[in-house]
């Protein structure tokens, strides 16, 4: 009887140590993913910055139109792929752990 409850006190200690070494993980991935969150809410935000609005006055033809199409979706798909590459981080860190 008191080999069993020596069992249990001492599993029940394992069982605390673990939970504290996963909460303290927790806490660690938590803050980089919120690091990794704030990277990717820049990039963002820093693409959003305008001077001045976007102005369509100088698409009369339809060259014109393309090159600005061409431009706009070139730099949206930078604008994905930094932030797939941010994601992909995000997802690497967790895994890790």
């Amino acid at each position: 009887m008191e080999q069993e409850l020596d069992d249990i006190k001492a599993s029940e200690f394992i069982i605390v140590e673990t939970l504290e070494s996963l909460d303290t993980t927790l806490d660690f991935l938590q803050q980089r993913v919120n690091k990794q969150v704030e990277k990717i809410h820049e990039i963002d935000f820093e693409q959003q910055k305008v001077d001045k609005p976007l102005e369509f006055k100088g698409l009369r033809t339809v060259e014109t139109a393309k090159i600005t199409l061409r431009t706009f979706f070139e730099f949206l798909l930078d604008l994905n792929v930094q932030k797939r590459d941010l994601e992909g981080k995000i997802e690497e860190i967790v895994t890790e752990r």
